[in-house]
């Protein structure tokens, strides 16, 4: 994948990466509606389009290094927070009375457990994370030091090892 480019004054988060198979771009705007997005899936380029709430427009653009086949290619639209430049201190004021949801809250959980634990918390955490291939995290270190830590995926998935 190559550079981006956009055409509205205002820059949303969007992010991407690839596996052997796929490659997969998110863009976290939040709130779209189905009926205000346009998706454009060709060879060599993917172009996404919002029409926002206040009636303008944010066009970006993928130029691909390699070529796509865009009938195998869809898109999802979830939940996202989007969260724009402004005054520092009226965003910390803002994120400390926000109360994450899904994944965001998970995450933060993680870290509060992380950032208030102990060493042995804070070892365990992190060598369970590392073994098992992000598959385990404890933060029992009596039982995570005795031995490698095994994979375990979730239930119906399979871990593969890629070389």
């Amino acid at each position: 994948m190559s550079d981006s480019t956009e055409t509205v004054k205002r820059a949303f988060k969007h992010d991407w990466y690839q596996t052997e198979a796929t490659v997969v771009v998110t863009v976290l705007i939040k709130n779209v509606q189905q009926d205000k997005l346009k998706i454009n899936f060709n060879e060599t380029n993917l172009g996404v389009n919002v029409q926002l709430d206040d009636g303008e427009n944010y066009d970006l653009e993928y130029h691909l290094r390699h070529k796509i086949v865009p009938e195998q290619c869809s898109y999802k639209i979830t939940p996202s927070k989007v969260r724009l430049v402004g005054d520092r201190e009226n965003i910390k004021e803002q994120e400390s009375k926000e109360k994450p949801e899904g994944e965001d809250a998970v995450n933060k959980l993680f870290q509060e457990i992380y950032g208030k634990g102990s060493d042995e918390v804070k070892k365990a955490m992190n060598k369970s994370y590392l073994e098992s291939g992000g598959t385990v995290l404890s933060t029992n270190w009596d039982e995570i030091k005795k031995d490698k830590v095994p994979v375990k995926p979730p239930d119906g998935m399979e871990w593969k090892k890629w070389d």
